[in-house]
Parts: structure tokens; sequence; C-alpha cells
């Protein structure tokens, strides 16, 4: 049925450029010399774009009108996503100065057979010059094109690939980009996009990611691997972040200095996270996993007690993990519509699992 749709769609565009031959038709001509598939509303015709992209580079050739109506279209969000997975590399060190020498990478993941449909949106008349600064490289069945951006200089350039998107894109991976105005302009990349599963690594944490960066963009699933925290209330970081999104999995790693038997997590020790871990739970959040396997007594055995007591009363179908060493293994009961368990099986510490007694329809973990 899609061929049959598709092969329908280039007759009728065929059809109709043969009836007259309009190269250089002012866009206010007479209705009797413009042909019918200038005639159709301009909606219909960039559905016609949407279903035959390849029409596009011949169709603005043919008359003013059409060519119009090809920058028209290349200048909206696109209706068909395209883009599958990207990533992007920042400048690494926070105190990096802000200079056209602090450069943002951007890996552009699509199936080869969107290449060319993508290729298009980014160069068209009406687009800035990208060539110059892209690379391609074909991976199996998949194309990456990789872009390169000045932190402050290039923002304009960055929210016309922005538009070039699409409307949703699965996964996306941000890296190395503690610099808050990068962070800003990759917030300005992302803009109008709705993010599935967010990745955030190797970089600082800082009040910037919230006021730069998560406040400014639209993601479900959040996953943070941490090990450098500048920040003197990171426990505010986290209740920001529950705010704006509906999954989070933090994943702290081992920092130099810090023994594996002190309660360390998110740059602090010593701190209770109880009532962060509630409160962020009373809000947008309803699955937040932790990983502390390096520190795993950063959840005292009184706040897990509170944890195990509190979270099921708070009436949601809430989904809570974190690494616990103080009970053994066969701890298991249900209570107020939740199951509370410990969980050995993996591959470090156990877990300390909180989650609705009847299993309920949600994603795949982070």
């Amino acid at each position: 049925l899609s061929h049959y749709r598709l092969f329908s769609v280039h007759s009728f565009v065929l059809s109709a450029l043969a009836m007259k031959n309009h190269c250089e038709q002012p866009l206010n001509s007479p209705l009797h010399m413009i042909s019918q598939l200038e005639q159709l509303p301009v909606d219909l015709i960039w559905r016609i774009f949407d279903l035959t992209p390849e029409s596009m580079l011949t169709l603005r050739l043919t008359s003013r009108i059409l060519k119009h109506r090809t920058e028209q279209y290349d200048m909206r969000r696109p209706i068909i996503d395209v883009v599958t997975k990207l990533t992007i590399i920042g400048p690494s060190e926070r105190s990096a100065p802000v200079n056209p020498s602090s450069r943002i990478c951007v890996l552009i993941q699509l199936p080869i057979c969107k290449s060319r449909e993508f290729w298009r949106r980014l160069v068209c008349e009406s687009a800035m010059n990208l060539i110059k600064d892209r690379e391609v490289k074909v991976r199996r069945d998949a194309k990456i094109y990789r872009l390169y951006f000045y932190v402050k200089v290039d923002l304009d350039r960055m929210e016309y690939v922005g538009s070039c998107l699409g409307k949703k894109i699965a996964r996306i991976a941000l890296t190395k980009c503690s610099n808050g105005e990068a962070q800003g302009d990759v917030a300005k990349l992302l803009n109008g996009i709705e993010i599935g599963h967010l990745k955030i690594s190797d970089m600082i944490f800082s009040d910037d990611l919230v006021s730069q960066f998560m406040q400014h963009v639209n993601v479900d699933r959040l996953s943070m691997i941490v090990k450098k925290v500048d920040s003197t209330s990171p426990e505010h970081i986290l209740l920001s972040i529950s705010t704006l999104v509906r999954c989070l999995h933090i994943k702290q790693q081992c920092v130099d200095g810090i023994e594996s038997t002190e309660r360390y997590f998110m740059g602090v020790t010593d701190f209770d996270w109880v009532p962060t871990i509630l409160e962020m739970l009373s809000g947008k959040v309803d699955k937040l996993l932790i990983d502390n396997f390096f520190y795993p007594e950063f959840l005292s055995k009184s706040g897990a007690e509170t944890l195990r007591e509190k979270i099921p009363g708070l009436g949601r179908n809430i989904w809570f993990e974190s690494s616990c060493d103080h009970y053994e293994e066969g701890l298991s009961y249900n209570v107020n519509g939740s199951t509370v368990k410990v969980d050995s099986s993996y591959e470090f510490d156990p877990m300390l699992i909180i989650k609705p007694a009847k299993e309920v329809k949600t994603d795949a973990d982070p």
C-alpha cells in the first residue's frame, strides 16, 4: 500500500508539472497560469514533500511558487523524525575560557534510507553554510554526520540544525559538557525536541546543569553518571531535576581520595539523603534508581528503614531502587500496594527495591 501511495504521488506530481512549463512564474500569477500542483493547499504540498523528499530539489526549479513552498517547508520543524541517536561532546573543563577554541561536536546518527532527506534539510538554499564543518561516516545501515560549532559564536547555526532534527529523538548522549555557556548553546540545539532518554556523563555536575540546560529541554528519562560535583547544595540539583523528568537513574562513580567505607554521594560525605529522596518522589519522578556500589554506606540502616516505611505510603506507583548493604537476601513483603525486597543478584552490593506490587507498564530501565 505504501508503495502504491508513493507511486500515486509521483504520478500526480509528474502529470501536474507536465501541463505547463513554469520556469519563472511570479507568486502573484493569475490562477489560469498556475499548475494543479501549485494550486494545492500549502499543507497538502508539504505532505507530498514528506512522502517524496527527493522530488523537492527538482520541484523548486520549476517555478517561483514551488521554490517558495520548499523554502517554507525547510524552515518548519519536520513531521517525519529521522534521527535515531544524537551524541553531543562539549568542552571538557568547566573552567575553560569561552572563546572560538571552545568547540562543541555533534554526532547525528540516522538510517541510511533517511540520510538523503536529512541532508536536503541541512543544505537547503535558505540554510547557513554547514558543509565546511561536517564529516560523514557510514556504519552498516546507519550514517553518522559529525558537525562542529563554536561556543557562543555559532548559536544561530545550532538553532537551525536543531530545527532539522525532527520533533522526537529516542536517545541523546551529552558528554564532556561542563561549561555553562556550552550547556546553554546545547539547550538551544535541542529546543522543541521531545527526548526519550538523555544520558549525561564525563562532566562536572554543577548548578549550571539545571539553570542553563535542564530547565530548557524536554526529557522523559535521564541517566546521570556522576564523578565530579561542583555545588554547595547538590541536593538542590536533584530536587530541581526531579520536577523535570519522569525517570531518573543516578550512577555514582569512584572518586579518588574517597574511601569505599565513607558515606559519599553526589560530592558530599555524611549527608542524610532520605528527606531529599522522599521529596523527589513526591514530585514528577515516579522511578528513581541510585547505583552507588562504590559507597553503599551513603544510605544508613535507619535511612533505609525510613524509606521502607514512607515510600509505600506516598500513594503513587513509585519504583525506587538503591544500593544498600544493610539487609540479607530474602527480605520480601507487600505493603500498601508496594513490594519491598532486597535483590542480591546484582554484580556488586544488594539493591533495596520498592516497587508497585502489581506490575505496571513502564519503559525499560535507563
